[in-house]
């Protein structure tokens, strides 16, 4: 079900036939953080170099994982952390009997340029395994990383810990389920699945509305109805020009740094637009995934990068949510 264009949406504090009687969780971005920047600190589109690094990121369907920091990591040691993944994989493949993946394995471990953007971030680690039969393209990649975290949490991880808490994987499932096996094992960690809340949702739906992309998109919403029998699923699709005409409604500082409060104004702009329409309250549902010109994300974990020039960004917002709660 998709909506109308969205024009002449009015904001009146108390008037919203939204605020009344509705739990609280209905309201999540009063007090949750401070502001955002939409613009990372790195510009990869001033060096080939990163932006051909980066563009190996786009278009492929990520899923991520939070990551407790690494004991005893070494970035020397990352030839010798590929041969030693080699071997597992190996003897994962022997030890399954599957004669599918028995081919041979060749893992290349490196660094990804152009994500440790702040003088103390840890380098991002870029992963590739490569059938022996077939070295153009992976079977699966994979990539930590930490990027622009808050000075606070790199203060709280000393050696010999490395604090690179987002995984994102693309590739077979055995081969995921391999790596995290060997990474927990190698280096005494811990790794599960990250999921998105629908406030973080919200914050990816604003921010990536107001951020300049090469291809512009329109901007893809579906909420979820859990309560409803068989679930109730609600997709709205806003054209890019009307999505932004919203945002520049709500955002009007013009300022890089956007407001918890604006978030929740542009989402209550949206939802007051469709009930308008059909007469459903959304906010009474689950933002479940969003979807723009920079990239598209579902609460389950699952995460595709489009636009390269702002995959710094959207990692940032990443490690940000994949931090949350960490105490060192």
């Amino acid at each position: 079900m998709a909506a109308a264009p969205v024009k002449d949406v009015m904001f009146a504090s108390g008037s919203s036939h939204q605020a009344e009687n509705l739990p609280d969780w209905h309201t999540p971005f009063q007090n949750y953080h401070g502001p955002r920047r939409m613009q990372s600190r790195t510009r990869p589109e001033k060096d080939l170099e990163i932006l051909k690094a980066l563009k190996s990121l786009a278009k492929k369907r990520f899923h991520t994982y939070r990551v407790s920091p690494l004991h005893m990591f070494s970035y020397p040691c990352l030839q010798d952390y590929a041969q030693m993944l080699d071997a597992h994989l190996e003897a994962v493949v022997k030890s399954a009997g599957d004669p599918t993946t028995n081919s041979g394995f060749h893992t290349k471990i490196s660094v990804l340029p152009g994500l440790a953007i702040g003088q103390r971030d840890p380098e991002a680690i870029y992963i590739q395994i490569f059938r022996t039969q077939e070295q153009k393209r992976p079977a699966w990649e994979g990539l930590l990383c930490c990027v622009e975290p808050e000075q606070s949490h790199l203060k709280t991880v000393r050696m010999p810990f490395v604090l690179l808490p987002l995984l994102l994987v693309h590739g077979l499932q055995k081969f995921t389920t391999a790596w995290i096996t060997w990474l927990e094992r190698t280096f005494d960690c811990c790794i599960s699945p990250l999921v998105i809340p629908s406030c973080e949702l919200a914050w990816m739906a604003a921010m990536w509305t107001g951020t300049a992309v090469s291809v512009p998109r329109s901007l893809d919403m579906e909420w979820f109805a859990p309560s409803v029998p068989d679930g109730l699923h609600i997709t709205i699709s806003v054209k890019w020009s009307d999505a932004l005409r919203l945002w520049d409604c709500v955002h009007t500082s013009g300022e890089d740094e956007v407001m918890a409060q604006e978030v929740a104004l542009f989402k209550q702009g949206l939802e007051e637009h469709f009930f308008h329409h059909f007469r459903v309250i959304l906010s009474a549902m689950i933002l479940q995934s969003v979807s723009s010109g920079v990239a598209s994300a579902h609460n389950s974990g699952h995460i595709k990068l489009f636009d390269v020039q702002n995959i710094p960004c959207t990692l940032r917002l990443l490690t940000e949510i994949a931090l949350q709660g960490f105490s060192g």
